[in-house]
């Protein structure tokens, strides 16, 4: 049993930590993007080892949809 909720614990500390990430990636990102330059993927992958894949997906979210994601952006500030 013990083994189980360590297993379950270090799966909750993982997500959380991945959520960290892409919160810090967000932040970074949107600070470059007000200032009119957007990193190329690879530099905010170097960023955050171990969260390449979730880093990785919201970049291309963000870069395929860029009137979406302003927008989205300037709701947020609200």
């Amino acid at each position: 049993a013990g083994e189980v909720k360590s297993t379950v614990m270090t799966g909750n500390a993982r997500v959380r930590s991945e959520r960290e990430s892409l919160e810090k990636f967000l932040d970074l990102y949107w600070s470059d993007w007000d200032e009119g330059h957007v990193r190329p993927l690879r530099e905010y992958l170097v960023q955050f080892p171990g969260h390449e894949e979730a880093i990785a997906r919201e970049f291309l979210i963000l870069e395929d949809e860029p009137d979406s994601a302003s927008s989205a952006r300037s709701e947020q500030r609200k």
